[in-house]
């Protein structure tokens, strides 16, 4: 399984929505432009199409199911943002925290579908959007946590949206509660420790940190800070395959 986890200001290039942003038209409207802009602008030509098509017989070979992580700080002021790291990188799921108040109004998406659980404070929220391929539902949930069930060649397969709020620690209720299934957290943790190329730790980090030692789990993380306030990779997922 292919996992993404990226903080979007240090993995999008910046893009000039200026034209966009001026036409008086309502939030629809404007997204059908933003989609055209990135048809248009982040796809590969025809040219390009042809000089590296090659009359081989493709080989057949195994799909990643590919899992990309975005912290978004408040979906309905990222909207655009959504829009391009969806058709950049075209996740068959795509975990969202912090989405704050959209997440009682997520807008549609083609071939997909929205699972979402509020949070505690207007920052706080999950959502998960799952393309329409793959058959899930939902196992568990709570203020800002949020786990699907994933049925995958006979088999299940539990990832979880969670997101921490500042000077809180993790939900070790619902972890303890799921940790014996093949299970993956993926999250806005704000939980620091130096084990995850943090500066330092803090109270949260600690506490997980020993959850994870106690239980078996691993912890899978960028090398690039994801916080804006500190050198700190707050954005990862824990998790452990269940042993046959």
């Amino acid at each position: 399984m292919t996992m993404f986890i990226k903080d979007f200001k240090y993995c999008v290039p910046y893009i000039n929505h200026e034209i966009i942003d001026q036409y008086e038209g309502n939030m629809c409207e404007k997204d059908n432009l933003y989609s055209i802009f990135y048809e248009w602008n982040c796809k590969n030509s025809v040219s390009e199409l042809c000089l590296s098509w090659s009359k081989t017989r493709p080989q057949t070979s195994s799909e990643n199911m590919s899992v990309l992580l975005w912290n978004c700080e408040g979906l309905s002021t990222h909207l655009s943002d959504f829009h391009f790291l969806l058709t950049s990188h075209s996740p068959l799921i795509f975990i969202l925290t912090g989405v704050g108040k959209q997440v009682r109004a997520l807008q549609p998406v083609p071939n997909y579908k929205w699972f979402s659980q509020e949070g505690s404070n207007s920052f706080g929220g999950v959502a998960i959007l799952v393309h329409q391929k793959l058959k899930c539902s939902v196992e568990d949930k709570d203020l800002n946590f949020l786990l699907l069930k994933f049925e995958i060649l006979k088999q299940n397969l539990y990832i979880a949206g969670v997101y921490i709020p500042p000077n809180s620690t993790p939900p070790f209720d619902r972890f303890d509660k799921h940790k014996d299934k093949n299970v993956y957290f993926f999250g806005d943790f704000n939980s620091k420790h130096t084990n995850w190329n943090c500066e330092k730790s803090n109270v949260s980090g600690n506490r997980l940190n020993e959850w994870l030692e106690e239980n078996g789990f691993e912890i899978i993380h960028t090398k690039c800070q994801t916080s804006k306030k500190s050198n700190s990779v707050i954005d990862f997922c824990i998790g452990k395959c269940k042993e046959n």
